[in-house]
């Protein structure tokens, strides 16, 4: 029994060796597939079908060789490059602290002006009172709803508020304060998109903390990354709903253009398949007797209605397939493309780590990036990435499954049925291992940006685009955050570190614990 025993352990053992193994070999081989396809964009096993990856993946690489190099290093190889490329910067002598916002600014214009779509279309200004007052609303609910750690209940209570007197609240000051730059800040690197049309900085702004001491964590050497990914042996259902789409009559794409405009009118044109698609989505949303939100290019994204606010406000966009390239008034994505928002990471607490913070005001409202990662089904998906991964599609939808059941007179009837199949699995956007600005975006009680869904192209779990926008006017020096929701609530009250006056781990927030959602509006 014993011998038995000792040779199961050692059988056990052996397995898992070789599966660890194996799982090593499998992401050398996934990082290798991803550096060949800066030569060579089909190759691999990996797949970014041209009926999913963006028109931006992988360009301008000013220097591919160091981008190879890092792209194909160990983790431990990536810490040594970092730290051997960061460097001390300073600003000049008659410094003042405001001095880095307004350069910043100066930049931002400069590129506005030179861009005659954002000239013409692209309001940079705080938002309406209407606008705001719609945003506010919504983030106090939020804020109440995040109370609980069930989404049911926490309705529920926001749902019985009823509006009343506000007692005077003092201390709020504190929780007002922004990011203003130190003089003297350790860069990481200059670039960790490699791509000269994205650039990124990380610095490290930790008090005490020189190039001797400077400490970079695993986290922060992902692969960054344009684009979802899917890898099409594992998620072999997936692989071939992809390949159906690219079938014509699976596309959904339009023939919009115009000789006289530069920004096709796409949007409100009912000969656009593209904006057909993104009507019949819009019926998603809840009827509370407003005006559904528009996801139109350049006009602020505004939610009117907390419940389900993910699933319900989900949009379709033109994209480079159609005849308008995605240059058009049906498209949100199209201001991210822009790049324009000269977006951060630093550190500034070693608890909470690197965060993105933005040295502009960015409206209300506002695309700010894609959430990017490995397209992972839940099947597959490694429980020590669940905290980092967002969760895009639900198994058993039955309103999703209705609404693919309707396209059959659209799409192929294979196409149809592969559709509904993947209505049962649950999807998420994995970036822990390979993503974008997104993967870095921390958690806030009272979170100034939220995630929505855009299709393009077509209606697979990988035409998903999982869009950040803010819900709030950003101003110089404010870090960017995004609610991790209520499968994360539970872990939050004894760690978090958000800093708001909502903060569920707030030592002085008792004031502010049996505030209504009307009352939380008056103090955000």
């Amino acid at each position: 029994v014993n011998n038995r025993k000792r040779i199961g352990a050692k059988l056990k053992k052996e397995i898992g060796a070789k599966l660890q193994e194996e799982h090593q070999k499998e992401q050398i081989k996934c990082v290798k597939q991803m550096g060949a396809l800066v030569d060579h964009p089909d190759a691999g096993l990996v797949n970014f079908s041209k009926s999913v990856m963006k028109s931006f993946q992988f360009e301008n690489k000013s220097n591919p060789a160091k981008y190879h190099e890092y792209l194909t290093a160990s983790i431990p190889d990536r810490i040594k490059i970092l730290k051997a490329g960061s460097s001390v910067v300073t600003e000049q002598p008659n410094w003042d602290q405001y001095a880095y916002f307004k350069k910043e600014l100066r930049k931002l214009m400069k590129k506005m002006s030179e861009d005659e779509d954002l000239k013409r279309f692209f309001r940079y200004d705080v938002g309406n009172a209407t606008d705001l007052a719609r945003s506010c609303r919504f983030i106090a609910q939020r804020i109440v709803q995040g109370r609980h750690e069930d989404g049911t209940e926490g309705m529920k209570k926001v749902k019985a508020d009823k509006q009343r007197r506000l007692k005077k609240i003092s201390g709020l000051e504190e929780y007002a304060k922004v990011f203003i730059p130190p003089q003297i800040r350790i860069k990481i690197t200059d670039n960790i998109t490699f791509n000269d049309l994205d650039v990124l900085p990380v610095y490290s702004d930790l008090e005490n903390e020189t190039l001797e001491n400077l400490d970079i964590p695993d986290v922060l050497t992902y692969n960054y990354i344009d684009v979802n990914f899917v890898n099409i042996i594992r998620e072999n259902q997936l692989a071939r709903a992809i390949a159906l789409s690219e079938e014509e009559q699976n596309h959904i794409k339009c023939d919009c253009h115009s000789d006289q405009e530069s920004l096709i009118p796409c949007y409100e044109n009912d000969a656009c398949p593209c904006y057909i698609m993104n009507k019949k989505l819009m019926k998603f949303q809840v009827d509370n007797g407003e005006e559904p939100v528009k996801f139109k290019t350049f006009e602020p994204i505004t939610f009117n209605n907390i419940k389900n606010a993910f699933y319900n406000h989900v949009s379709f966009a033109c994209s480079e397939l159609c005849k308008c390239s995605g240059k058009c008034s049906n498209n949100p994505l199209f201001l991210i493309s822009k790049r324009i928002f000269p977006i951060q990471i630093h550190r500034v607490n070693s608890l909470v780590g690197f965060q993105p913070f933005s040295p502009v005001f960015i409206p209300a409202g506002t695309p700010v990036a894609l959430f990017t990662g490995e397209l992972i089904s839940r099947e597959y998906l490694n429980e020590k990435d669940v905290d980092y991964s967002y969760q895009i599609t639900y198994d058993n939808d039955a309103k999703w499954r209705a609404f693919v059941l309707s396209m059959r007179n659209q799409f192929s009837e294979e196409y149809v049925q592969i559709l509904v199949h993947l209505c049962s699995l649950n999807y998420y956007i994995n970036p822990k291992h390979h993503g974008n600005i997104g993967r870095t975006a921390g958690h806030s009680c009272v979170s100034n940006m939220d995630m929505m869904k855009i299709y393009q192209k077509s209606l697979t779990p990988a035409h998903a685009n999982l869009m950040m926008f803010t819900l709030e006017d950003i101003f110089p020096g404010t870090t960017l955050t995004i609610d991790y929701g209520y499968a994360f609530a539970d872990k939050l009250h004894s760690f978090c570190k958000c800093g708001t006056f909502a903060c569920i781990n707030n030592p002085k927030g008792e004031p502010f614990e049996t505030l209504n959602s009307f009352s939380v509006c008056i103090l955000k």
